[in-house]
C-alpha cells in the first residue's frame, strides 16, 4: 500500500476541529508502518504526533476511522 493521508471534520461549540491522518505504510518494503496525526481546533494545532505501528497501521487507520466517525467527525471536502 501506497502513502495516503485522510481529513476529518466536525464542528463543536463553533469551532472546526480537523484531524489529518498521513500514513506511510511500508512494511511490503520491510520497513514500519508509520502514522502521523495532526489535530486542529479553530486553526491551532493542539496535537501533532507520530508513531511506529510495524505490520499494524492498515488497522490502526480503519480503527481510527471508526472511532472518528463515532465521535461526530466526517470526511473532510477539500478543494
Amino acid at each position: 500500500m501506497a502513502n495516503t493521508t485522510s481529513v476529518y471534520e466536525r464542528t463543536l461549540s463553533g469551532s472546526v476541529e480537523r484531524l489529518t491522518v498521513m500514513a506511510y505504510l511500508g512494511h511490503e518494503e520491510g520497513d514500519a508502518d508509520e502514522i502521523r496525526v495532526i489535530h486542529d481546533r479553530g486553526g491551532v494545532t493542539v496535537e501533532d504526533g507520530i508513531a511506529y505501528h510495524g505490520r499494524q497501521g492498515v488497522a490502526w487507520l480503519e480503527d481510527h476511522r471508526r472511532a472518528s466517525l463515532a465521535g461526530g467527525y466526517r470526511p473532510a471536502r477539500l478543494g
